[in-house]
């Protein structure tokens, strides 16, 4: 009973779509006005400004601590993809003290339990969702937008696939009334 009791406080107060934080299945792909949630194995393409990065996450992990999502991180850099890094991102479990007080009725803000996506020169919030599935958000603190934020969900695997004259990528940012999109992450140029 308190399990479901904390789950309808947590949908109550989250401050962004908890049908992103439970999406989808495997191979289905989640866009909101907020962010877009990704099956790990693909290839997200980020744009801000003449910035052009690409992340792929690789593997999700859900233990006692929280959940844990493992990525590749891609700069386009004179006219090719150069791999930067490998880095992973969380979304932990409350703490200790949040337990207990959860009792009471008060629950750790979600976004505090969250690590940020460093990119080149902005940080964006990212989480894992569940075991197949990551979600990247258009912002950088907590719902306060990045306008200049695009984001392009790709059917692709490596990121030597990544052909950018592709005209059936489609860009997405926040928008504050977006209407949302659920798909296969193969049906997504269809």
């Amino acid at each position: 009973m308190q399990k479901l009791l904390c789950f309808i406080l947590l949908i109550l107060f989250l401050p962004f779509s908890t049908r992103m934080l439970y999406a989808v299945e495997a191979q289905e792909i989640f866009i909101t006005s907020k962010g877009i949630t990704m099956p790990i194995g693909r290839i997200l393409l980020v744009q801000r400004g003449g910035f052009l990065c690409a992340i792929k996450f690789l593997h999700n992990e859900v233990n006692e601590k929280g959940e844990f999502s493992t990525y590749e991180y891609f700069e386009f850099e004179k006219g090719g993809w150069q791999k930067i890094r490998e880095g992973s991102i969380s979304l932990r479990n409350p703490s200790r003290f949040y337990k207990m007080l959860s009792y009471l009725g008060f629950h750790q803000p979600v976004y505090d339990r969250i690590e940020q996506l460093q990119l080149k020169t902005f940080t964006l919030f990212a989480h894992p969702s569940q075991e197949y599935h990551s979600t990247v958000y258009f912002w950088k603190s907590v719902d306060k937008p990045d306008p200049e934020v695009r984001l392009a969900p790709t059917p692709w695997r490596n990121i030597q696939e990544v052909n950018l004259s592709e005209t059936r990528i489609k860009w997405y940012q926040y928008e504050s009334d977006g209407k949302e999109i659920r798909t296969t992450i193969d049906g997504i140029w269809k």
